[in-house]
């Protein structure tokens, strides 16, 4: 019987130059009432878990559906989320900001949302049909970042209702808040 630790993950394969994710240990304390603020640019942030690179190479359209399904997610309930049957508990809207800008609002929306134990989430980051040259920059930079990110389950392209393939509805772990 091989130790899991032997075989290489789906993470190492797909990305070999990828480092691993430092965990922050470091909870802020706040309030479960608080609404979601966004700190300003100059605030140097902590939770940076995911660091700002830009996929590369990468083959998504506007008008292609985002889904990941991490390691124990059951079908049922990726089903239910792609299907929109899971209420998601908060909105971050990502239009009209900068790579820079929608990355450190992500990151610390997600954070967030962890601490104040909410499961789903949804962020609308548009299709990109407006990008220059048609490439959806921030579309395919969500789709990296999420994958990424260590509190992220899973993640699909939200119904029509919500946003279509201009949003995700993201499943987060729970967290210690």
């Amino acid at each position: 019987m091989s130790d899991k630790r032997d075989t290489p993950s789906f993470m190492s394969r797909h990305f070999p130059d990828a480092t691993p994710l430092q965990q922050n240990k470091q909870a802020t304390e706040q309030s479960k009432t608080r609404p979601f603020v966004r700190k300003s640019a100059t605030e140097k942030s902590e939770l940076d878990l995911v660091p700002l690179r830009l996929p590369g190479n990468s083959t998504i359209e506007a008008g292609d559906v985002l889904s990941y399904q991490g390691n124990g997610i059951q079908n049922r309930l990726m089903r239910q989320l792609k299907q929109g049957k899971i209420q998601f508990e908060n909105v971050l809207d990502l239009h009209g900001q900068t790579i820079e800008q929608a990355h450190q609002s992500m990151m610390q929306f997600i954070h967030q949302c962890q601490q104040h134990g909410q499961y789903c989430i949804l962020i609308i980051h548009g299709q990109g049909y407006r990008s220059v040259g048609g490439v959806p920059v921030l579309k395919q930079s969500v789709d990296y970042w999420l994958q990424q990110h260590d509190s992220v389950l899973a993640f699909h392209s939200a119904t029509p209702a919500d946003g279509g393939k201009g949003a995700v509805y993201i499943l987060l772990r729970k967290g210690s808040g």
